[in-house]
């Protein structure tokens, strides 16, 4: 049983030699994107034994400008598979794939609607008031705010389906937005959950 045999049969509830396993942790800055970036895959695969290949994701939809209000996320552009955060994820993941040898349960990392909205303001803002900022321009004026969402929804779909076409098994889907802290179980409802059953 090689390990995508075991992945699946424990997937679909068969017997297994023993219990697939696996763990993931991001790479050094310099190794997340070209030859770099495969041969960390493949050494972390080779030094860890891991039934499941991981496919990191540090190509993040990309930085636009401030965000004083909710009107400022018409600076959202639409992307597409040739948009160069997608592509080169593309590139990453079909080398990662083909660098390696063994038959293992290979996963894309793609990114949940939450955190893919907040990328391109994060760096700018940080990891927490980015997010205090989202909730408090779609309380105040949700509509261009989801319109950009929309436009990162439909680039991250994209995104799954060339992954798909590349031969992983399946999505590691990195969602953010279900903290009490930040979204109502309401607002959840209506802002983030389509966008996440959109994709998956």
């Amino acid at each position: 049983m090689n390990k995508r045999e075991r992945v699946i049969a424990a997937i679909e509830k068969k017997p297994v030699d023993h219990v697939p396993a696996s763990f993931s942790l991001h790479f050094p800055k310099d190794a997340w994107k070209g030859q770099a970036g495969v041969d960390a895959h493949i050494s972390f695969m080779e030094q860890t034994d891991c039934d499941i290949l991981k496919v990191m994701n540090e190509n993040l939809v990309p930085l636009v400008g401030e965000m004083n209000g909710p009107e400022d996320w018409n600076q959202v552009p639409a992307h597409t598979k040739a948009s160069p955060f997608i592509a080169d994820q593309l590139e990453l993941t079909k080398q990662v794939l083909a660098a390696n040898q063994e038959e293992v349960f290979s996963l894309a990392t793609i990114h949940g609607i939450t955190a893919s909205t907040i990328h391109p303001i994060e760096a700018r803002y940080g990891y927490v008031p980015v997010r205090e900022m989202l909730c408090e321009h779609l309380r105040a004026d949700e509509k261009p705010v989801l319109a950009a969402m929309d436009r990162i929804a439909d680039a991250l779909c994209e995104l799954i389906v060339e992954s798909a076409a590349l031969g992983v098994d399946g999505i590691y889907y990195a969602s953010l937005g279900g903290e009490h802290h930040f979204f109502t179980d309401e607002e959840f409802a209506r802002w983030i959950e389509p966008y996440d059953l959109r994709m998956l």
